[in-house]
């Protein structure tokens, strides 16, 4: 059975009681999330690979090492 959620009114907690109802009846069933309808992981991947190569372009070897240089740029 799939079940799709069609609205952001269907919280984590709503499919967490249903996958638990669920399981009560001796039921098992499998989380898929996708975001536009790709898997969320081949996303999360692609995202990973876009903000790599970003960084890499920009010579941005860590955002928190980034961010650490820029913190004392205004203070003289």
């Amino acid at each position: 059975m799939l079940r799709k959620l069609d609205s952001a009114s269907e919280t984590v907690d709503e499919l967490e009681r249903w996958l638990e109802t669920s399981r009560d009846c001796g039921r098992r069933y499998e989380l898929e999330i996708t975001i536009n309808g790709s898997p969320i992981d081949d996303v999360l991947r692609e995202w990973k690979e876009k903000i790599a190569a970003v960084k890499k372009e920009k010579g941005i070897e860590d955002a928190e090492e980034g961010a650490e240089n820029t913190k004392g740029s205004g203070e003289d």
